[in-house]
């Protein structure tokens, strides 16, 4: 089994923006997609899944701490090999902007593997972490469902920003049937 740990980082909007990316290549080369957001921006000190916000679909997920604990091992080969004992640590963000941990051509090598203008690395594991290069696809949202606390954070929001409302979930619907987001709640 061949993987691909996306490294998440900064806001909601810019992991999802990665995550497209990520979900494309993991699309385009048949790896498992593990999904690392442990780092303090999204955590902040307690631990969330990217499962508690969105359901992925169609593709082969498996969360970080899973990964670590049951897949990850010395015998799998590592692009880029300094990620070898970095894995595990829970503070991402000091790696992030380091270009020799990132993939080549500030991750643009991602892309045009996903276009098939270049092959595939070889090694069991890619480390790509969501910062430089990324393109976004709409083809990524049929791989997504947000979940229901998605919804409660937006009516939170409008909640505390006094605004006048119609109905939440019919708002949300109409604003993400428009980007042809699947709506489950």
């Amino acid at each position: 089994m061949k993987y691909c740990v996306f490294r998440g980082c900064e806001g909601f909007g810019d992991r999802l923006q990665c995550l497209s990316q990520a979900i494309q290549y993991c699309v385009a080369t048949n790896r498992i997609l593990v999904i690392d957001w442990r780092d303090n921006h999204w955590t902040q000190e307690k631990y969330h899944s990217i499962y508690e916000y969105i359901q992925i679909k169609n593709i082969k997920t498996i969360d970080i701490r899973r990964f670590l604990s049951k897949h990850y091992n010395e015998n799998l080969s590592i692009f880029n090999e300094e990620w070898r004992y970095k894995l595990s640590d829970k503070n991402t963000m000091k790696y992030m902007y380091n270009e020799k941990l990132n993939l080549p051509e500030k991750n643009k090598v991602l892309s045009k593997i996903i276009k098939k203008e270049k092959r595939d690395f070889e090694e069991d594991i890619v480390v790509y972490s969501g910062v430089f290069f990324r393109v976004w696809s709409k083809k990524f949202l049929k791989f997504i469902n947000f979940s229901k606390k998605i919804y409660d954070m937006v009516e939170e929001v409008y909640n505390d920003l006094s605004v006048k409302k119609k109905n939440i979930y019919a708002f949300t619907y109409e604003l993400l049937a428009k980007t042809g987001i699947e709506i489950k709640i």
